[in-house]
């Protein structure tokens, strides 16, 4: 499935939407935001949130739901 045809999937719930990712072949994992929060930097906008999460999926330890 190309990332064009999941631009145009009506919006759900993040469960759902893993499910979704997970039946064509990704293997999304949930991060709770008490993980990430830690690794923000600076103010609140979409660049900032995209590292801070890129940091804190690249940690071992990381509890995912």
């Amino acid at each position: 499935m190309a990332m064009t045809e999941f631009s145009e999937l009506m919006p759900v719930g993040i469960h759902i939407g893993k499910d979704t990712f997970h039946l064509v072949g990704f293997d999304p994992r949930i991060i709770p935001t008490i993980y990430v929060k830690p690794f923000n930097k600076g103010q609140k906008n979409d660049c900032n949130d995209a590292e801070a999460i890129a940091e804190a999926a690249l940690r071992s330890n990381l509890e995912t739901v």
